[in-house]
Order: structure tokens, then sequence, then C-alpha cells
């Protein structure tokens, strides 16, 4: 057999096995041969790339055969010369079947395989074979039947005269110069069946039924999801029916699906076992899968061996190409794990080129595999030129965008190619293109790369409100909060005119403009926290309040009750979802976005301190989202910090005291309400400052991870002075809705499995950032608001207080401090929150501050 996996046959007289015949020689040629015909000598050459047997590649030449006046002569590219048996070539010239004729001949014929590094000769008469240099068991049988044998069904495979079973041993190599035979094995015949009772035959309708509904169950689990529940559904079926097929792929399928690699090889190995080996397309998607996680899984050289089997399985069956690719594609990066060396990444690289060579470079993974081997080879230009090329068609996968994200992150210069590259001119219709790739590099972590390709979007397009508020959210991630404030700014004074209308009121951008460009053209925010701006407030008399279900400026009276009316659902644990049209708000995309741009000023306002300039601004803007169900829409984030942030500013009271020495209150969003308060610190009142992360889980803080939060989060304590004291408010928002989500994803056992694993993350970048930093650290527990997750929150504090108590490195640090005092916020029965710290339904009011004053003493005692 010749192919493009080396797999040579050449006829030749009988010899013994595992020793060739003075005729019988090796052709060693990858993907052509030549023909030669005497005495003309003329010369034709034969791609040879999708021959899989002798037959194969007998049948390209029959043609010329019947034609030639002379002897034939193969010879490899090299010139030398491949020895044939005249008989049986002459046999094939005339079309009848060449292992035919080789069987039926008085004498055998022995073939000589080369696949890589081993050989294995096979005589055609007795069944046996003699193998050099680590042939397997499967490839084998595979050379068994390419040479023209029949297999016995069933068969047994015996290595040097020992029966080997073929499931235990079917990918282990086999001794150099063993002898191997393949022979019948003795089947008991089946005794006659005896008829069933009638009750017996009702039982096993029943168990069908049942085996039926079970599969139903796990296959709905599978597709919404919920693989935790599918692997104990298929497990169970599994148990119960070891031999059922669709159970065990289920099995298989949702093992994969919950990263549990180790599992899934098993799983996948016995589904190989229980279904007769075929070279049909869903015989090799199972090892295709099964490849796949075996790489997943570390056991690289297994991958190789199981993907090289089925790429030979595959070459006897034309007409799969797309799964051929596949399967090539896999083979490259199981190569690509098991060797570090230059074989390993040759041997990779190879199979990629090919692959995309064949599809016109549109393979989504073998470009993904290639752009590694550029990248090591130290071609950064080409790595993104090629990722940019799939991305284009692949605008939704998430490989090749967080690959794109790597890159553009990764490379110096990075943009500076990319424009050079990207075949776009210099207009409008351009713009949405560029915030396309400004979104995907900031989801990826470029975000320096991600805020000057939005620059170019927006000015390609200025009038675009959607661009806009995009790049103001990215240079918030990069902690440029004034360049931000400055751009929201300019983009209302260009658009004085543009506005918003609802609620029988319309706000334009030129008063937003009015309010807020003393505050960004300044870029200090003293004026506007204790100097003129908030002493002039506070001389008013007049109080911001909360009232019922929106801001309202008062001469001085109470606030009434907090109301979560307004509050977004997704804030409160709910789903919010966005609307189908806009019966709900009345509000068109555009003004939407422009809203969105307004909140997120706010809260800008808010996180760097201009707290006097708020009140205006909140009362201006929230007759705008009174009773208009903006939690259901695409801008209920924006919305959801201009509610909490309205709620707070009710206990804010202006002018706040100037202050040296500040405290910095580091976290995701329930860190709003303890800032621009003041606390006592080891003997002196400080100042509460703001250091927002958004929506910062500590999961984003993994190792390998890459998500925009986690940039935020280093850009955001890297500007907080070294030596600085401060409180870490993080966790709330993995218990409310990533760790819940890992376990049903079937990631984690159990909940507290979850809980662990994340608190360990969480601490560990606790003692990196300490030792960077050099800070006095406090963490602060998760708070307990949402009434549908306290019980989660509760069970992580309990967690992270252990782990924080019991970590040696911790220990040893010295400076790292746990907030004990979560308990103090709930009722007797640990079941509600206390009323008096009520605030919205998801955040804490900042009456709970003495509560933090009292575990603050204690941990800085």
């Amino acid at each position: 057999t010749v192919s493009v996996l080396n797999w040579v046959a050449v006829g030749g007289r009988v010899a013994a096995p595992g020793k060739s015949h003075t005729h019988t020689r090796a052709m060693a040629t990858r993907k052509s041969i030549y023909v030669h015909y005497d005495p003309e000598e003329a010369t034709e050459r034969y791609d040879l790339t999708e021959a899989t047997t002798t037959t194969d590649v007998l049948a390209r030449f029959r043609a010329k055969l019947n034609d030639a006046p002379g002897r034939l002569k193969l010879t490899t590219e090299g010139g030398a010369d491949v020895a044939h048996d005249a008989d049986l070539f002459a046999a094939a010239a005339h079309g009848d079947d060449f292992f035919a004729v080789a069987a039926a001949a008085t004498r055998s014929v022995v073939f000589t395989l080369t696949v890589g590094n081993f050989s294995t000769t096979v005589d055609t008469k007795s069944g046996k074979m003699g193998v050099a240099a680590g042939a397997t068991v499967a490839e084998v049988l595979r050379l068994a039947q390419c040479c023209g044998l029949t297999l016995p069904d069933p068969c047994e495979v015996s290595i040097d005269g020992t029966p080997t079973p073929i499931g235990d041993a079917f990918y282990d190599k086999i001794a150099d110069g063993a002898d191997v035979a393949i022979t019948a094995k003795a089947v008991p015949a089946p005794a006659p069946a005896a008829a069933l009772p009638a009750d017996a035959e009702a039982e096993m309708a029943e168990e069908l039924e049942l085996l039926k509904k079970y599969l139903e169950m796990g296959n709905e689990a599978l597709m919404k999801g919920s693989y935790a529940r599918a692997i104990e559904v298929f497990s169970k079926l599994h148990g119960a029916v070891p031999q059922e097929v669709q159970s065990a792929r289920g099995l298989s399928i949702a093992l994969m699906k919950a990263r549990k690699y180790k599992e899934a090889t098993e799983a996948y190995a016995h589904l190989l076992k229980i279904v007769k080996e075929s070279n049909d397309a869903e015989h090799l998607e199972l090892m295709l899968e099964y490849t796949e996680a075996l790489v997943k899984a570390g056991l690289y050289e297994r991958g190789v061996q199981v993907c090289s089997h089925a790429i030979r399985l595959g070459n006897t069956n034309p007409g799969q190409d797309e799964l051929m690719n596949d399967l090539k594609t896999m083979l490259g990066f199981a190569y690509w794990a098991d060797g570090e060396g230059k074989e390993g990444i040759s041997a990779a690289a190879a199979l990629w080129t090919d692959v995309l060579k064949r599809t016109g470079q549109t393979h989504v993974k073998a470009m993904l595999g290639y752009c590694k081997v550029l990248k090591k080879t130290g071609n950064a230009n080409s790595v993104i030129r090629g990722l940019l090329n799939i991305l284009v068609t692949n605008t939704k996968n998430k490989e090749v965008k967080a690959a794109f994200g790597d890159a553009m992150r990764e490379t110096p210069n990075s943009l500076q190619i990319l424009l050079t590259d990207v075949p776009l001119k210099a207009e409008k219709s351009s713009a949405s293109a560029y915030g396309f790739l400004a979104l995907v590099m900031k989801d990826g972590g470029a975000i320096k790369q991600s805020i000057d390709c939005y620059k170019k979007s927006v000015e390609l397009d200025p009038d675009n409100v959607s661009l806009a508020l995009n790049l103001f959210h990215t240079l918030d991630i990069d902690c440029r909060y004034w360049e931000a404030l400055d751009f929201c700014a300019d983009f209302c004074r260009r658009h004085r005119a543009l506005g918003v209308e609802g609620n029988g009121v319309r706000v334009t951008c030129g008063d937003v403009l009015d309010i807020i460009e003393g505050p960004a053209a300044a870029k200090d925010k003293a004026q506007w926290f204790s100097g003129e701006e908030a002493q002039a407030f506070g001389a008013s008399g007049k109080k911001l309040r909360w009232a019922g279900d929106g801001v309202v400026i008062t001469d001085g009276e109470e606030a009434p009750a907090a109301t979560d009316a307004t509050v977004p659902a997704n804030m409160r644990g709910e789903d919010g979802k966005e609307d189908a049209d806009a019966q709900a708000h009345g509000y068109s995309t555009e003004d939407l976005d422009l809203l969105a741009l307004w909140f997120a000023t706010v809260k800008k306002l808010f996180i760097v301190g201009c707290v006097a300039v708020l009140p205006k601004l909140l009362a201006l803007i929230d007759p705008l989202r009174r009773g208009k169900q903006l939690h259901t829409t695409l801008v209920r984030n924006e919305h959801a910090y201009f509610c909490t942030v309205a709620q707070l500013l009710q206990h804010v009271a202006l002018p706040r005291p100037v202050l040296q020495d500040v405290i910095y209150m580091c976290g995701d969003s329930h860190s709003l309400t303890p800032s621009w308060h003041t606390l006592n610190y080891k003997g002196g009142e400080r100042v509460l400052v703001n250091s927002l992360v958004t929506g910062l889980k500590c999961w984003h803080l993994r190792d390998g991870a890459h998500f925009y939060p986690k940039y935020n989060y280093l850009n955001v304590t890297n500007a907080i002075p070294k030596g600085s004291a401060v409180v870490m408010m993080f966790g709330e928002i993995d218990c409310r809705e990533g760790i819940l989500y890992a376990v049903e994803k079937g990631h984690y056992e159990s909940v507290a499995e979850g809980m662990k694993f994340t608190i360990d993350i969480y601490v560990k970048n606790l003692l990196k950032l300490q030792k960077a930093r050099g800070f006095d650290i406090y963490v602060h527990p998760a708070l307990p608001v949402l009434d549908v997750t306290r019980h989660l929150v509760c069970e992580f504090n309990e967690h992270l207080a252990a782990a924080l108590k019991n970590n040696a490195k911790v220990k040893a640090n010295g400076r790292i401090k746990w907030l004990d005092f979560h308990k103090a916020l709930l009722t007797d029965d640990m079941k509600s929150l206390r009323p008096e710290y009520a605030l919205d339904g998801t955040h804490i009011n900042p009456a709970y501050l003495t509560q933090l004053q009292s575990a603050l003493d204690a941990a800085a005692a």
C-alpha cells in the first residue's frame, strides 16, 4: 500500500515472516510515484495522496498497463527500482482483483509495510506477521486488512504465542521482532432461545420503556447545558446497562463538556470497545472526540496513536474530506502537545499546513494550530494576519476571538500591524468593523489596543453613540477616568441638540454638558468633594432623596423608605432579558445608548469623588428612566449603577472633610456603599476612597484568564499607592452567578468544592498583591444582601475565613487580615438581613459602617 502515511507494499516471492526476500524491497514515498514505459522511456507522475491499498495503486495504472508495449517498472521519486511479480501485475492489468490472485497462488506473497519508523511484514498465506520498531495491535490489524486478509469475526491476536485481548492492548506497542498471528476466536454456539413467559415479556417491555425515558432525560439535560445532571443520568444507565451505546456516548460527551477529561477518556475507551470498528463517519467522529479528550487529559502519546489509527481507517473510505481534515488537525494538536522538540512541532506544522492547503486556509482549528507554529518561530505579524482572516468569517467563534485577543495583547505594535493589514477604507462605513475588532481585543485583555481601535472607529463615525459608549467603558477599564469624562463632555459639546425624550421630558447633550463640563475640564475632585462646589451645595440646605421610584431634591426632609422597584432584575438575582421590541420603554437603540452614556458618566463622577455635581445631574436624567423597565434592555448594567449611586448619595453629607490619609475600598459594586464616608484607622480619621473593579469575580483572577475584568483589577490595584491600607471586597458575584453555574455545568461536584477552588484563586492573588504593592490588606466578607443567594454568601464567608486563618503563607505574611463581622449583619436566625442595613435589595446601606469600623479596629489592633 502506498499513501501519504508512508504505507508501503511491494510484491515479491515468499519469505519467512519478519524477513524480506531479495525481490521484496521497501518503497518509501509520501505523495507520488513515477511510471516508466520501455522502450519509449515515457514518464508520467501519479498523485497517490488518496491511495490506501495496493489495489488502489494498481488501478491507477491499469489503462496504461493494457497499452504498455514493454516491461513496466515502478520507481520512487529518488529513482530506485521497485521489484514486482510480473504474473500478479499482469492479472491486475486485466481487471482481476489483485489480492484474490495473491491469495489463490500456490506461493505466498510477502508485503512490507513502513509507517513512520516501524515496519511490518505479512505473509498472505499463513496470516503471520513480523513486526519491527513499535507497531501497535491496531496497526497490525489494519495492515492485515489492507494486505487482503479476511479477518475472522471475532478474531484473536496472539503475540509470540500469547493471546492478547484486543480491547486492553489495542494501542499498545508490540515488542520489536515479535511474531503476531490472527486466528478465529472460538465462540460457543448459542443455546436455543426459550420462549419468554408473558409476564417476562411485559417486564422486558417495561425495562425498555424505562431505558428510553432515562435516555430522553439525559439528552434533555445535555441539550440544556446541565452537564452535572446529564452525567448523573447517563452514569446510572451506564452502570445498569454497560453495553448500551447511546448512554455510553451521552456520558462521554457530558464528561467532556464538564471538563472532566480524564473520566471522559475512560468513557470513550469503553464506548469504542462496545461498538464495532468501522471506517464510516460516525465511528471516525468517536475517535476524533476520543483524541480530543486524550489531548486535554494530557495523554498526548495515546492521542497520537488513536488519531493516527482513525486516519488510516478513514483513508480506506474516500469521500470524507471534511472529517479527515478534522482528524489531521487534531493529530497536529496531539503531536504539538506531546513533543516540545522539533519532531513534534514539525509533524504538527506539516499536518496543519496540509489541511490549510486543502481547504483554502478556511479550516479554523488548523489555522489556530498553525498560528501556534508562527508564534513559536517568532513570526508574530503572520499570526495576526492569519487570525484576522478567519475572524472575519467566524465572528462568534470563542476560540478564534480568544486567540486574536492574545495575539493583539502579546505582540509589540500589534495595532499598527493590524491597521496595515485590514483592507478597510478610511470612511464611515468601516467604523463598525473597527468597533468589532476593538470589542474582541477588549474581551481578550488587549485593553490599550482596544482603546486605540475604538478611537479609530469614533474618528470615522463621530455621530455613532454606540461606539462612543464602548470607548467610554474601555477607558474606564484602563483607569483613564478623567479622559473618559473629558471624552463624554466633548461628545456632548459636538452634539448639543442630540437628546432623549420620555415621560414628557426632553434632555439634550447640551443640558448634560452644562453640568459635567466643569469637573471634566478641571480634572480635580476636591472642588466637588470638599471645596467650593461641595460647600455651596451643603449651605443650600437641599438634599438628594430617593423618593419611592426616583430622585428628588428636597429641602432636607428625611428620605422615604428604600425600594427596589427600579433596581434592575439582574442585580436582584433575577434574569434580566432584553425586550423583543421597544413597547416597554418606547426608546430607540440610539436613545438607549445615549442614556447609557449619561448613566455611565454618573457612575464615573462618583468613582472619582465629584460628589457635589451629582445631585443636579441625577435630577436632570432621572425622569427619563422612571417606569421604563430599563432593566430589560441592553443598558441594564449602566442603569443599575445610576440607581445605586442615586440611593447612596442620600447618605453622603456635603462638604466632606479634607483628609490626607485614606483607605481604599477595592471591590465590585459593593465598594460603592462605604465610599466617601470616613472611618477611624490606627488613631486617625480616614476617607474611604473608591477603587471600583466592575463585575469582577474571583474566578476571573485565575492563571491563564484574560477576560477584561482581570485587567481592570490589575490596573485599579496598580493605581493605588504602594503601602496603602486597602479593603478588598470581592466574592459576592461568584456566589450570585459563578459557582452555581459551574456546579450545574459539572465543573465541580458540589457548591463547597466550587467555593474552595474559587477562594484558593482569591487568596493566592491577595498574597501576590500584598507582596507586589506592600499593602495592608483587609478582606471584607461578601455581603449577604440578596435573599436568593444569602445562604450561599454565608457559606462562602465561612470558607473564606477558614482559608485565611489556616493558610500558612497568609500567616507568615501577617499583613492580610479578615474582617469578621458578616454574621452581625443578619437577624438572630441568620436568615434575613437586618432591616436597618437594607438599601435597594442588592447593595447594603451605609449604616453598616459601624460594623465595619468594629471589625477594622479588631483586625488592625
